[in-house]
């Protein structure tokens, strides 16, 4: 009687179904590492049969690259969605807080995990690539909103500082991956002043 709100409902169903399966597979990258489990496994954990995982993504590799993607979007949400600092260096630089603070979480060490492992993996790769652009599109944007507002020097080389943000903040998830007591704040703080001092167009004060 109601087609509509019937197929609406399954594809809720397996929405909520296949986030439940990505979100079990973050714990288990956590607690074992990429090759510590299978696809049955997954779905065992997320609460529904061992063959859900296997027959909504297929392979393992193409499960964890969906994986990467929900880890980003997730973090899109704690890093990007907040908008109450102005454009400029202030917001520019509170992200970054926000990036640091959120590689403490399940879902980055998880992601650094499947990072470490994408050279392995074609279609893992291909999806950390994607990742890797739209993260660097976003510090681009974050810079290029500074110059225009007029706190970031219009001379500045957005690319290049684009790449030292990205990859400082990238090497620190690898050390807090290695040690959890790796002092995160302080090297962001200082990573913070030494940028600043690089693109303002006046010392912060």
């Amino acid at each position: 009687m109601f087609p509509h709100r019937q197929a609406r409902s399954q594809a809720e169903r397996r929405q909520e179904a296949e986030q439940g399966l990505l979100k079990a597979a973050i714990h288990l990258l956590v607690e074992r590492g990429f090759h510590g489990f299978t696809l049955a496994e997954i779905g065992e954990r997320a609460g529904y049969s061992r063959a859900l995982a296997a027959h909504y993504f297929g392979k393992k590799e193409d499960l964890l690259s969906q994986v990467a993607a929900f880890i980003v979007r997730h973090y899109g949400e704690a890093v990007w969605c907040i908008t109450s600092e102005q454009p400029g260096l202030e917001r520019l630089t509170a992200r970054i807080r926000r990036y640091s603070e959120y590689l403490t979480t399940p879902p980055s060490r998880a992601l650094n995990i499947l990072m470490a492992e994408a050279a392995f993996h074609p279609t893992l790769r291909r999806a950390i690539a994607r990742l890797h652009q739209e993260g660097t599109a976003g510090w681009s944007s974050e810079i290029a909103a500074g110059i225009e507002v007029g706190d970031v020097r219009p001379d500045v080389n957005i690319g290049a500082q684009t790449s030292i943000i990205y990859c400082f903040l990238r090497g620190l998830s690898t050390f807090l991956a290695l040690d959890p007591k790796f002092p995160r704040a302080e090297a962001t703080e200082e990573f913070i002043e030494e940028l600043v001092q690089r693109i303002a167009i006046a010392p912060a004060r």
